[in-house]
């Protein structure tokens, strides 16, 4: 083919077998082009051109379709290109063009201006120049005109003669690579050539080890055929029994195929039917705006299972569970009722007038709650509460129809026809489905304790009102165990050694009338946050504390001091988040932390 100088396109079923080829091509030295369906842009315009001479062009059986490939490359893809080529010169000598325009145009007012300051009358020159160059950009143009004319003509002339090699060396040829499972596929790639009485040839190679034939072909039969009329290996076999063998085998592929959808499709109909009326409730549920009616339906309903699971219907009286019945009601509806009492006060009370009693108590209870609540709100979180659990169960049940899917087929060894089984369970799971979102609505409905915002604000200042308390009693008591919050610092006062205290003690350093060095000792700096009294008018802190070295007299002086001292920290500030000093393990912001923001 390269030698006449005739395109080919070789077709594969597979991108790997496209990639192999190529690089097959590629050690050969032949130029060819790919196309798997992965350069979208491209692909159009490589199709268009895979009718020139010579031209190797490997495709997958989808990539490239929708385009003919003309003997001799495409005119039209030539003569576009052409058109924009020459659109874009023709932009750039106009802008040359208006710049020479502008520039006559300043030459011709020059002279005018120099005429009314005085000077010689030089427009007439300055016109006639404007006008000239006016002249020769029209002659531009039209000699632009002609060569693009020209250049049509070329082109046309070349495809010509490019088509006419093509139709002689035999247009397209077209090689297959294997026979793909559907012949429909098959015959379109034949079909790219020929196109429109075209001439074409198309040659397809085939192997025993290829899936069709080894999976549906009989390849052992087909090779004692082929031995048997002495064919040897790479001989072409033009022979009408072995051809009606493939297509034997490809109409197995397309009947295989052809029931895998069939039974999709089945599958896909019963969910599909099912997701129809989901649908349906989930968009007449947002329309409406009050759906006080449906659930007091929900409520029949709900509350009707609930009894016959507890009252059997046709059944005795010694059969029924009283006290099962009044637990799950009271537990699901929050409704008390006493439905032996009812019976021992009206031996005559039937089944039916029973139900409905017990259906109307657990309706009368729900309305109270609505009443008490405030109906605008209620309807608004009976809508959400619906949603909610429409869609949740709806989930649910999708996993539920996949996983009754995978294994429906195992009910034909039971003789049963598995269609009819997954229609018929499938029914059954969408209605316990819907009774499911019944019970939890009107049982989340009818158990919820919905708050306002003021009582939610009031429950969390008594939240943190009894952390505090809390906090601040294991504060006493770790103050206790310490030495009773009266620790006396320094050996004179026989205090404890430095380390007999745990990690952070010197939060807990009391401070009665000054420091630890009030009596005259010398203080001891804290490690942490300690409590230090406001130094008296006039006199400035002393190591001791207030009123100078040896502490003493500060408290009575600084109930009337008006001047006061800045806080100074003696230790490094505490982390919100590391430990506390105190010792307790906890975080500074729960311990000692909570403690200063609430003072």
């Amino acid at each position: 083919c390269a030698q006449r100088h005739q395109p080919v396109l070789v077709g594969t079923t597979s991108i790997e077998t496209s990639e192999f080829l190529s690089g097959l091509l590629q050690k050969e030295g032949i130029e060819h082009q790919v196309l798997n369906a992965k350069q979208h842009e491209r692909e159009a315009h490589i199709v268009a051109q895979a009718g020139r001479p010579g031209t190797v062009t490997i495709a997958t059986n989808m990539a490239g379709r929708g385009t003919d490939i003309v003997l001799g490359g495409s005119l039209e893809a030539e003569l576009a290109a052409l058109e924009a080529r020459a659109a874009a010169e023709a932009a750039a000598p106009g802008e040359a063009a208006a710049l020479a325009e502008a520039e006559a145009l300043a030459e011709a007012e020059a002279p005018a201006q120099a005429a009314a300051l005085g000077g010689g009358g030089t427009g007439v020159a300055g016109g006639t120049a404007l006008a000239r160059r006016a002249d020769a950009a029209a002659g531009s143009s039209d000699v632009r005109a002609a060569r693009l004319e020209g250049a049509r003509a070329d082109i046309r002339s070349g495809w010509q003669q490019r088509h006419d090699l093509v139709i002689g060396a035999g247009g397209l040829h077209i090689v297959g690579t294997e026979r793909h499972e559907s012949r429909r596929i098959d015959n379109q790639l034949r079909g790219r050539s020929g196109r429109q009485g075209d001439p074409g040839s198309s040659r397809f190679y085939l192997s025993m080890e290829d899936n069709l034939m080894r999976i549906f072909g009989d390849p052992n039969r087909t090779k004692r055929m082929l031995q048997m009329a002495g064919m040897k290996e790479g001989e072409v076999i033009e022979s009408g029994m072995l051809s009606r063998q493939i297509e034997k085998a490809q109409r197995k592929v397309e009947a295989h195929n052809f029931d895998i959808r069939k039974q999709l499709l089945l599958f896909d109909d019963v969910a599909n039917d099912q997701r129809k009326v989901i649908y349906q409730q989930r968009t007449e549920i947002l329309g409406a705006a009050d759906m006080s009616d449906a659930i007091q339906q929900m409520f029949e309903d709900a509350v009707g299972g609930v009894i016959d699971t507890f009252i059997v219907p046709s059944s005795g009286l010694h059969e029924w569970d009283f006290e099962g019945l009044q637990e799950a009601l009271r537990r699901d509806f929050n409704v008390s009722v006493e439905p032996k009492s009812w019976l021992e006060q009206e031996p005559d009370l039937e089944q039916p007038a029973l139900r409905a009693r017990l259906v109307e108590a657990a309706r009368g209870a729900y309305r109270d709650k609505v009443e008490r609540i405030g109906e605008p709100f209620m309807r608004q979180v009976e809508r959400e509460i619906v949603l909610r659990m429409l869609d949740m169960h709806w989930r649910d049940h999708l996993a539920a129809m996949d996983y009754l899917r995978q294994g429906i087929h195992l009910r034909g060894y039971a003789q049963q026809d598995y269609r009819y089984e997954y229609k018929r369970e499938a029914f059954q799971m969408f209605s316990a489905m819907l009774d499911r979102v019944k019970f939890e609505t009107v049982s989340r409905l009818a158990t919820a304790e919905i708050r306002t915002r003021e009582e939610v604000e009031r429950e969390e200042a008594e939240r943190r009102e009894r952390l505090m308390r809390a906090l601040q009693a294991q504060h006493a008591e770790l103050t206790s165990v310490l030495g009773g919050g009266e620790l006396a610092m320094g050996p004179e006062a026989g205090a404890l050694p430095a380390g007999a205290l745990p990690a952070g003690a010197g939060m807990l350093r009391a401070v009665r009338g000054g420091a630890a060095g009030g009596a005259g000792g010398p203080g001891v700096p804290g490690a942490g946050i300690a409590l230090r009294p406001r130094a008296s008018a006039g006199r400035p802190m002393g190591p001791g504390g207030a009123g100078g070295p040896g502490g003493g007299g500060g408290v009575e002086d600084a109930a009337g001091a008006a001047a006061t001292v800045p806080f100074v920290r003696e230790g490094r500030k505490v982390g919100r988040n590391e430990p506390c000093p105190c010792g307790s393990g906890k975080k500074y912001k729960h311990c000692h932390g909570a403690l200063a923001s609430g003072q």
